[in-house]
């Protein structure tokens, strides 16, 4: 996943290291998201168990259709898993502060979930620009080399592809 100053294709080793600034801007980026940790850790209080259930059913569910199926199934078995446990939550609460309590906790529950996904998928992909900017910094040259080696398959490739277009028939 490369972000605007890189990517997977031929230099883009050499174009991410060349801007660690992208790195040390994501890095800075990611600050904010200490303060909505918080959000992050409720969020895996109160979804894990309905989220590896989830996971469970839809790995079983996919098992005749194939590997390529199990994020729809998780999409479909989640919608309905979620909906139950938000109202199993919701009646519960509703034992504890009374039903217009009830009814706020069962209102609350989707963006607090939604909440939580957007903070902890921010909080995974900033992490692995911190990760990259350090990598960038103390590993420059393993980074020098890895973008020689790339320098060279991809004039391999690129010899490859010109032999096998020279072989076609006109």
């Amino acid at each position: 996943m490369g972000g605007p100053s890189g990517g997977r294709g031929p230099g883009g080793v050499a174009r991410t290291a060349a801007t660690t600034g992208d790195a040390a801007w994501r890095a800075i980026r990611a600050l904010p998201l200490l303060f909505l940790l918080p959000l992050a850790v409720l969020g895996l209080a109160l979804f894990w168990v309905p989220r590896e259930f989830t996971g469970w059913v839809a790995g079983k569910a996919a098992l005749a259709e194939g590997e390529d199926a199990v994020p729809t199934f998780r999409v479909l078995y989640g919608a309905v898993v979620f909906i139950v446990w938000f109202l199993v939550l919701g009646i519960v609460a509703s034992f504890t502060l009374g039903a217009l309590g009830g009814l706020t906790v069962f209102l609350s529950l989707p963006p607090v979930a939604f909440g939580a996904l957007v903070v902890g998928d921010s909080r995974r992909l900033s992490w692995g620009a911190l990760r990259r900017l350090v990598v960038l910094r103390t590993q420059r040259e393993r980074i020098a080399k890895l973008r020689t080696r790339q320098r060279r398959l991809a004039g391999q490739l690129r010899e490859l592809f010109e032999r096998a277009v020279g072989q076609l028939p006109p």
